[in-house]
């Protein structure tokens, strides 16, 4: 059985890897057409801020947000903008 911290855990590193995806300079052979899908994904995708709501709202399904040196990830290109 899934536990909140590893769903929640999984939703930040699957944002991590859609934004690799989306940026030429980190993944220089990745085809448009799937650099474009994972842009489209991300517009929709729940936000650190949007996780850490479900988490206050659902506990018992989501885990609190770890920060991305935590999980082992650099700052995203929209925290470094903060």
């Amino acid at each position: 059985m899934t536990e909140p911290h590893q769903r929640t855990r999984a939703l930040l590193k699957t944002r991590y890897f859609l934004e690799q995806l989306t940026s030429a300079a980190d993944t220089p052979r990745v085809p448009a057409d799937v650099r474009a899908f994972a842009k489209q994904l991300l517009r929709d995708y729940p936000t650190h801020d949007d996780i850490e709501a479900a988490h206050q709202a659902l506990p018992d399904i989501f885990g609190p947000v770890m920060q991305r040196q935590a999980l082992g990830l650099p700052a995203s290109e929209f925290e470094r903008r903060k």
